[in-house]
């Protein structure tokens, strides 16, 4: 994924916005997208230690907790609990393990109205989403592993939008950040490591606009898949993505990467043995602690593309 496709994705987990998130993989015909059918529930907190808490719920029953913070030094961590639940519409209760529960019914403050497109800006063919705004009542109590963070509250400010398929796109004359084409060449590195239940991913990219580091560990555990996220997007100096002779697959590179990361590691084609990705590379993850990103049993992977093809010729 190119860099300024990472920024894209992690962008609304920083500001906020969750329009994003409504729009569908189905396909649709360039310039438009697809806004999906579905139910959710939000609120957001603040939380200890400086991070802040979004609680997500869908109407499938996915319950989600998210902790985020924006470090001094420009790091951004971003940790995911993801659970099953009881979601209707005026309740959300769910149990996060040993970590605390969500149990808090809606009171609505306001008659529902209408909510917003995808994007400002955007003209959309059928039903404008449903939003009812209100204050939750009950209990949210959350501790994070090793008391990375914690929040306790019995009411807290929020939101349920029902939402309807549409089909939406820029009007006529106006450009859509989906569909820029340009002649740029993104370089990917990712490197990944399965063991003991946990993925460990690292990955670098690098286009015309900047360099991106992102490190994810993904585990199952208490009925909970929990994702942790660090990136270094934010930082005034994100660090040094060196690759050798370009060629379709680069045969050398080296990532070192500023706040919150630490160390540096490289990558060589190799040759019978396979691609090597070796050095002290390591990031301290919420709840888990310093986190290696290479050695042994992580498996490089590194591709160049021109970004409109990037998705094709560099797959995830």
């Amino acid at each position: 994924m190119p860099a300024s496709g990472l920024r894209l994705i992690l962008a609304p987990v920083v500001t906020g916005a969750t329009l994003l998130a409504a729009v569908a993989s189905a396909p649709a015909k360039p310039g438009y997208e697809v806004e999906r059918k579905g139910f959710v529930a939000e609120l957001r907190l603040e939380a200890d230690n400086g991070y802040e808490v979004q609680v997500k719920a869908r109407g499938n029953g996915t319950v989600q907790l998210a902790t985020t913070t924006v470090t001094r030094q420009g790091a951004l961590f971003f940790v995911a609990y993801r659970t099953r639940g009881r979601v209707t519409r005026d309740r959300i209760a769910a149990r996060l393990g040993k970590l605390g529960r969500i149990d808090v019914s809606l009171d609505p403050e306001d008659e529902a109205h209408s909510g917003p497109g995808i994007l400002p800006g955007w003209f959309c063919k059928g039903r404008d989403p449903i939003v009812r705004e209100g204050v939750w009542r009950g209990r949210i109590s959350f501790r994070g592993e090793h008391g990375y963070t914690r929040v306790a509250a019995n009411e807290v400010a929020g939101r349920t939008t029902r939402r309807f398929r549409r089909v939406c796109g820029f009007r006529p004359g106006e450009r859509s950040t989906f569909a820029e084409e340009d002649d740029d060449v993104s370089v990917l590195l990712r490197a990944v490591r399965r063991a003991d239940g946990r993925t460990v991913e690292f990955e670098a990219t690098e286009d015309e606009e900047a360099v991106d580091f992102m490190a994810t560990v993904a585990e199952q555990r208490e009925g909970m898949r929990i994702e942790r996220v660090a990136y270094s997007f934010f930082a005034e100096y994100p660090g040094l993505f060196s690759i050798g002779p370009r060629a379709e697959r680069p045969r050398a590179a080296r990532a070192e990467p500023s706040v919150p990361f630490a160390g540096w590691a490289d990558f060589r084609s190799g040759t019978g043995s396979g691609p090597v990705w070796e050095g002290p590379l390591r990031v301290p993850l919420p709840g888990l602690g310093m986190t290696p990103l290479a050695g042994p049993g992580f498996v490089p992977f590194i591709c160049e593309a021109p970004e409109e093809d990037f998705h094709r010729r560099c797959p995830s």
